[in-house]
């Protein structure tokens, strides 16, 4: 669309009355960046959906914080549940699904983009009423707030994504039961355990969802969930279970139903195979995988890419093209927003200029890092951690063997999703 969709389409598609060629080219509108109709879209909505009433009524996710806690929630989730039926939603709330849609497909290039639709999507579907059926509507409200959930997630928010989760959670108990609803419920739970360490709870999540993907989904959704396993095995620092199970994963994986899940999930292999050191077979993998990275590789995985291409030029003992590489993908973490990452890769320069014999560079790169985690709010766990190699690096006594502890214990506690979790919440 080389023109900007009037305010009627705009209001057709927010009532559900577009054909589907007019709805495809909205929201390939909206996903290809316009700026100016996402933010026409919001006080249209209000104005749509909540004639005469009090401003900002649009969902805030700071409003969706509940007294009660994931786990309580989840341990509802994992009682004697059975489905009432199989209802589905119909084709009324295709603003919606459009939105989610649209929402979904900005994961990898525009984290602000994508939370700015989905919390469109939340505020659209939070007004639906009249005579539509009430427990579809929760269903699509809860399928809303699991969007914004994944929204979060992608970038790197865990208490609001938390928050969203117990809006849907909250949304879902009155909806229609709907099984393959709760199974995406109950793996975007699993990711706020494995963000809290509480590696058994999410173990226990994902093998519920993998009950009712097998009892009502299909292999598809099963070999997704070895995926998430794999993944968070690996943050419970056994990287090499998480590689058998990643493994086992890409045999059940569709590849015609979604290729890039298959390269998401071979990129995780590579980056197991980097933590456990295997740099020249990490190397052999990258090569074959280049065509893949063209292809699939959103913004965000080529800086991530061009980072691994670092460590795996340090791991070979090229120290003068690593820190070229490593502070290019600092550099272009910073610029996308993500400082977490980009301070993770300091570590890995700070390791690197520690084998020169660059103490000096090093405790400043450790004196950056220490205000860039407090500047994202990470735990008190991490901010130990950063502050003890300070210290360390104030009285010289770093060494690579620390900076390599601290690294992998930032890894496993990163807020944001690193390698990223990729939950279809669609």
């Amino acid at each position: 669309m080389r023109e900007h969709p009037t305010r009627e389409v705009l209001e057709r598609f927010l009532c559900g009355r577009l054909s589907k060629p007019e709805l495809k080219t909205v929201v390939v509108h909206l996903t290809k960046g316009c700026v100016r109709c996402r933010q026409a879209l919001a006080p249209l909505a209000e104005t749509m959906f909540n004639p005469g009433g009090e401003a900002q009524q649009l969902p805030r996710v700071e409003d969706a914080f509940y007294e009660a806690s994931v786990t309580a929630a989840c341990v509802a989730v994992l009682g004697d549940w059975e489905p009432a039926h199989e209802s589905r939603l119909s084709t009324e709330v295709d603003p919606v699904e459009a939105l989610l849609e649209a929402s979904w497909a900005l994961r990898y290039d525009d984290p602000l983009g994508m939370l700015q639709l989905a919390a469109l999507a939340c505020g659209v579907a939070e007004g639906f009423g009249g005579k539509r059926d009430r427990r579809l509507v929760r269903d699509l409200q809860a399928r809303a707030w699991l969007g914004l959930a994944n929204a979060f997630r992608a970038s790197g928010d865990p208490i609001k994504a938390e928050a969203a989760l117990m809006r849907a959670l909250d949304r879902r108990s009155a909806g229609t039961g709907d099984p393959l609803l709760l199974a995406l419920l109950a793996e975007m739970a699993a990711t706020i355990y494995c963000w809290r360490r509480g590696f058994p709870d999410a173990f226990r999540l994902l093998e519920f969802a993998r009950r009712l993907y097998t009892r009502y989904g299909d292999a598809h959704d099963v070999g997704r969930v070895l995926l998430h396993n794999g993944l968070y095995l690996g943050r419970a620092n056994e990287p090499e279970k998480a590689l058998e199970l990643l493994a086992r994963a890409l045999g059940t994986i569709d590849v015609q139903r979604d290729p890039r899940l298959v390269f998401q999930t071979l990129h995780n292999l590579l980056l197991f195979h980097v933590e456990l050191g295997s740099f020249e077979q990490a190397q052999a993998q990258l090569t074959a995988m280049q065509h893949l990275y063209e292809r699939y590789a959103g913004r965000i995985d080529q800086i991530k890419l061009t980072w691994i291409e670092g460590q795996i030029a340090a791991g070979l003992g090229e120290s003068v093209k690593a820190e070229e590489i490593l502070l290019r993908a600092r550099d272009e973490f910073d610029g996308a927003g993500l400082g977490y990452n980009a301070a993770l890769v300091s570590l890995d320069l700070a390791a690197l200029r520690l084998q020169q014999g660059r103490t000096a560079e090093v405790r400043r790169l450790v004196e950056d890092m220490v205000a860039t985690f407090r500047g994202v709010g990470v735990d008190r766990e991490a901010i130990a951690a950063v502050l003890m190699l300070r210290d360390a690096a104030e009285h010289d006594r770093a060494s690579v063997e620390m900076l390599r502890a601290v690294a992998g214990l930032l890894h496993r506690l990163q807020a944001g999703p690193a390698p990223r979790l990729d939950l279809d919440a669609r």
